[in-house]
């Protein structure tokens, strides 16, 4: 999320005002900003190894050590630009 617009998520309570600092799904046009981030961060890539579809990315390979690198290079990315994943929502090797 842009600093400028994490203003823009206060949420009130009795007891104090909180913020988000990472853009939370459930306002308008979080899914679609963050398809189209994905599918930009992802441009030179995309259908040689790697599909992203809305919040959900494939990352796919006929073999055990090229799938490895590849998610080794996905891995890079995200971490290079800091953005992390959920791991109780990745599955590897499926």
């Amino acid at each position: 999320m842009a600093p400028k617009d994490i203003k823009k998520t206060i949420v009130i309570t009795k007891s104090a005002l909180y913020q988000w600092s990472v853009m939370p799904f459930g306002l308008k046009n979080a899914t679609n900003i963050f398809s189209r981030t994905m599918a930009k961060f992802f441009k030179d890539l995309k259908n040689k190894f790697i599909k992203v579809f809305i919040d959900d990315g494939n990352i796919h390979n006929l073999n055990w050590k090229d799938l490895l690198q590849h998610i080794r290079m996905v891995f890079h990315r995200f971490r290079k630009v800091h953005l992390k994943l959920n791991l109780r929502k990745c599955y590897f090797g499926a």
